[in-house]
């Protein structure tokens, strides 16, 4: 009996390829042929393939953001601590004049910031939190999750990208597992999670102007029928 597949045609069995240039050939012959395929392709065809293999990359790029968060869903409490007007302007003043930071790179949040962050509030009530490569609202929602796991209190956010932030009054040195909180990602984790979120900035970019491109073609095919 002759195996079929899910479309109702029977099953070629393939030679088995023996070799990496045998590989090679077949692998830039299936290329070779994908590329005439889209080539014979009309316009709008080709604008409908792009969009489904983007669709397809941003969702497989969501779940491999969802995969690679933190294993523990406890999260730690945060009570910040209550400051009048006159403590928050001395503290922020000092925040201001301070020569103490943190960088916060692409990787974002990882747990060597908030330990770092804790190795200065060792010494000194406020510190600078300097971000780069990220939008004013992601730094703002990077301010609040700082203030979570490290329990400081956010001043201010200066120039769209420094964080000022306060240890607290009542502040006193956490032990190591709360220095670098497991909900807070590794260094390499981090690095990976950055790429994802890099790659799918891009892609939300790019599938809105296709979405463009074919409003554009069914414009065309219309105006086309109509004359």
């Amino acid at each position: 009996m002759v195996s079929v597949d899910d479309s109702g045609k029977p099953k070629v069995k393939r030679k088995k390829l023996k070799g990496k240039k045998a590989v090679t050939r077949f692998l830039k012959s299936l290329r070779w042929k994908k590329e005439r395929e889209f080539q014979r392709m009309t316009a709008k065809e080709k604008i409908l393939k792009k969009l489904k293999l983007a669709q397809k990359k941003e969702e497989r790029l969501l779940a491999a953001l969802k995969k690679i968060e933190p294993n523990d869903p406890s999260e730690p409490t945060h009570d910040p601590e209550v400051l009048t007007p006159e403590e928050h302007f001395y503290f922020l003043k000092m925040g201001q004049k301070s020569k103490n930071y943190v960088p916060v790179g692409r990787r974002g949040i990882y747990q060597g910031v908030i330990l770092n962050m804790h190795l200065h509030w060792k010494k000194h009530q406020t510190l600078q939190v300097i971000v780069k490569t990220f939008t004013p609202e992601e730094v703002k929602e990077i301010a609040s999750e700082l203030a979570v796991l490290s329990g400081g209190i956010v001043l201010s956010i200066e120039e769209g990208n420094t964080i000022i932030m306060y240890r607290g009054k009542n502040y006193a040195q956490p032990p190591p597992e709360i220095m670098s909180p497991k909900v807070a990602l590794p260094r390499k984790k981090a690095l990976d999670k950055s790429k994802y979120r890099d790659r799918l900035r891009a892609l939300r970019r790019y599938i809105p102007r296709l979405e463009q491109e074919l409003e554009y073609q069914h414009a065309l095919m219309k105006l086309a029928g109509a004359i």
